[in-house]
């Protein structure tokens, strides 16, 4: 991706965000099922004192889900040399992480916490597609299609 950008190959940068996304996506789907569906075996491996967060590891099982589906977008950003767009991305969401603990974690506890640490994640992907999409003109979130258009 690095040197596609360096060489102004953006159809090329586009092209190897995809095929990664697709990678980690169906890569991410495969780990994700047994864990979502079976979250109390998870839990039961960290002792006693986790019993009864399977909605908190549900939660969080999500959000990284999510981050798989949205694909390289801070990579590369990272590799366009945007590393302040990058900043800027992070401490928005630093603060809507920081601000959801606050509001969430004393009524809520864990659950709370997993609500906050999610919220963080998505503002951070959605803020980082947003930048790709603004400034190369493409998504990086997974698609059922394929880079010239066809149907998988």
């Amino acid at each position: 991706i690095a040197a596609a950008v360096s060489s102004g190959k953006m159809d090329e940068v586009k092209k190897l965000s995809r095929e990664a996304t697709s990678l980690i996506f169906i890569s991410s789907v495969i780990v994700f099922l047994p864990l979502f569906l079976f979250p109390h075996l998870v839990l039961s491996v960290f002792g006693k004192d986790f019993n009864g967060n399977e909605f908190s590891l549900k939660l969080l099982l999500g959000g990284q889900l999510f981050v798989s589906f949205s694909g390289l977008s801070s990579q590369v950003l990272n590799m366009a040399d945007r590393e302040k767009n990058l900043r800027n991305n992070a401490i928005i969401s630093a603060v809507v992480n920081l601000t959801a603990c606050y509001f969430l974690i004393p009524g809520y506890g864990i659950p709370g916490a997993a609500v906050a640490q999610v919220a963080g994640m998505v503002v951070w992907n959605l803020l980082c597609n947003f930048s790709v999409k603004k400034q190369f003109n493409f998504f990086t979130f997974y698609t059922l299609k394929k880079t010239d258009g066809t149907a998988r």
